[in-house]
């Protein structure tokens, strides 16, 4: 009964290790997505409340995901993300267009690269 008990438990912690990280990271994928892409379109509209806006939502998730991020990914790629937010952030505050819309896209690209290597990581293992 014991054995049975535990190879129960040790397959709900394998589900849980190999189903969470993944739905998770979809999940704050399409959230940053969105607030990306009102922070780009606001930028290119010099439309700078709402560029405001959108970034405070972005730094805003990032930092509440940032710390369950560095469970699942490199930590050095987590904070060059964070880097790269808080640039964003100076360039908004200075309303320079294409430093914000450059650290966004940095962001982007590092958490694009991150989700790819544990999407690969994880099918490399099956």
């Amino acid at each position: 009964m014991a054995r049975l008990i535990a190879i129960i438990i040790a397959i709900l912690f394998l589900l849980f290790l190999f189903i969470f990280p993944p739905l998770y990271v979809s999940d704050a994928q399409k959230t940053f997505k969105r607030e990306l892409e009102t922070a780009y379109t606001a930028a290119m509209d010099e439309d700078w409340v709402s560029a405001s806006g959108a970034y405070e939502h972005l730094y805003n998730d990032f930092h509440q995901k940032e710390k369950v991020f560095k469970l699942f990914f490199d930590h050095e790629d987590i904070d060059l993300a964070l880097e790269s937010v808080g640039r964003a952030g100076v360039a908004l505050t200075l309303q320079e267009k294409a430093d914000f819309i450059s650290e966004l896209s940095t962001f982007e690209s590092i958490l694009t690269y991150v989700t790819d290597i544990e999407h690969v990581s994880l099918h490399d293992i099956f």
